[in-house]
């Protein structure tokens, strides 16, 4: 596991957010059994009015309670540079599944512009409560070293510290800050949010925050003129966890139980984002984060899945084979700007991609060139196992439809899982 402890950064120091104190397993405090019912049990709270169970988040949070009778471990303190040449070569080999971004969503704007924007942002009568900065002296953010990097952003740890006025330290959250690369104009960015998230920061409280669902807590800006959000702490991604067990079985990263009650959790959290009104638009195993709580490494032991990567999803245009086929057509005919492409319906294709890097460990047409979209368009698609139940097999078939009109929505998707 990382090192949590997180130095302070010149050059990415945050003006600062007063933040609403939270209990979490990702801060790795005590938790009680009503805090886990809140962080595990309520990622199913919505599907009940729809008459969906919620049997697979309990599932979970009985066998965690199981997990946490035992005595947590500290996580082995790896040397700095170590550190750094292990995350250097994480990105490196990430960088086959990184996000295709519109081109626009990059240009030259100056950080004076972002400053102007973000003035602006902090203004709106809805949800100008949700973008602050550090300027508090009882609270400030440190930032650490950086831990993962995609198309659009670096993440790096961070602690938010709460100082009482005696100047003592007296409370910390461990978070992390997805900082949006030099040359992303924070204006540009804004038209990339998804409007069914600043809709629900409209109805105020702590963010955008569900069961399933990562939780975006702020919004603020550094002191270079770049835009950050700040997110809360998972150990890291599930793409890590299957690389990790294909490493050291070589075979099916999971076995047949864990693998569906991951991909029903992963449906769960889909179908929370579809209610808010959230088109994903790159769901992947990369792109869904994982925790144990409590310092223990979920390559080993039982851990939940958040949907995440959805902030700013309306720049992006998806990964690769993970798309479907009519977004792989625009792309190829130079149509991806027409937005009401990517739907519903294409989040369950890029769905049943990411159940395929579930069972397998394997990657979309692995090898084969990202540009070669004929090979899906002609009917290709991945081949599942042998030892994947007809059932299952049949899920899938229908997720991955030619006909976005084919494929079920996550609600069905979830029953189906259920009586699996």
């Amino acid at each position: 596991m990382a090192d949590m402890s997180g130095g302070s950064s010149n050059d990415l120091s945050l003006r600062s957010v007063d933040s609403t104190k939270w209990n979490s397993v990702a801060s790795f405090g005590s938790t009680t059994d009503f805090d886990l019912t809140n962080s595990f049990g309520s990622s199913t709270g919505a599907l009940s009015a729809s008459g969906q169970t919620s049997s697979f988040s309990l599932s979970f949070y009985g066998r965690l309670k199981k997990l946490l009778k035992r005595k947590s471990y500290a996580a082995e303190r790896i040397p700095a540079e170590e550190r750094s040449r292990t995350t250097h070569a994480e990105i490196e080999r990430s960088k086959v599944h990184w996000s295709d971004l519109d081109p626009a969503s990059a240009d030259t704007r100056t950080s004076r512009a972002n400053w102007e924007a973000f003035e602006i942002l902090k203004e709106n009568p809805e949800w100008g409560s949700f973008f602050s900065y550090y300027d508090d002296p009882e609270v400030e953010l440190e930032l650490g070293e950086k831990i993962a990097e995609g198309g659009q952003a670096e993440i790096f740890l961070a602690t938010e510290r709460r100082r009482n006025k005696q100047g003592g330290s007296s409370s910390s959250v461990v978070c992390v800050a997805k900082v949006f690369k030099i040359g992303f104009s924070l204006q540009v960015l804004q038209s990339q949010w998804p409007l069914g998230m600043l809709r629900d920061l409209s109805k105020g409280g702590s963010g955008f925050l569900a069961g399933g669902i990562l939780w975006v807590r702020h919004g603020t800006m550094l002191n270079d003129g770049r835009f950050a959000f700040i997110l809360e702490r998972m150990w890291g991604d599930l793409r890590r966890v299957v690389d990790h067990k294909m490493q050291k079985s070589g075979g099916p990263p999971f076995d047949y139980d864990t693998a569906t009650l991951i991909m029903l959790e992963i449906a769960g959290g889909m179908l929370e984002l579809h209610q808010r009104g959230v088109i994903h638009r790159d769901l992947k195993a990369s792109n869904v984060l994982v925790d144990s709580g409590y310092g223990v490494d979920p390559r080993d032991e039982t851990f939940e899945c958040k949907i995440a990567d959805f902030e700013s999803s309306v720049g992006v245009v998806g990964t690769g084979f993970w798309r479907a086929p009519e977004i792989l057509r625009a792309v190829r005919d130079g149509e991806v700007k027409l937005l009401d492409l990517f739907t519903q319906e294409s989040d369950v294709y890029s769905y049943a991609m990411t159940c395929y890097e579930i069972l397998t460990g394997g990657l979309p047409f692995h090898g084969h060139p990202r540009t070669e979209y004929d090979l899906v368009l002609n009917g290709g698609r991945p081949e599942l196992p042998e030892w994947v139940t007809s059932e299952l097999k049949e899920l899938l078939e229908r997720c991955w439809h030619a006909n976005p009109s084919c494929r079920p929505k996550f609600a069905e998707i979830m029953d189906t899982l259920q009586r699996l």
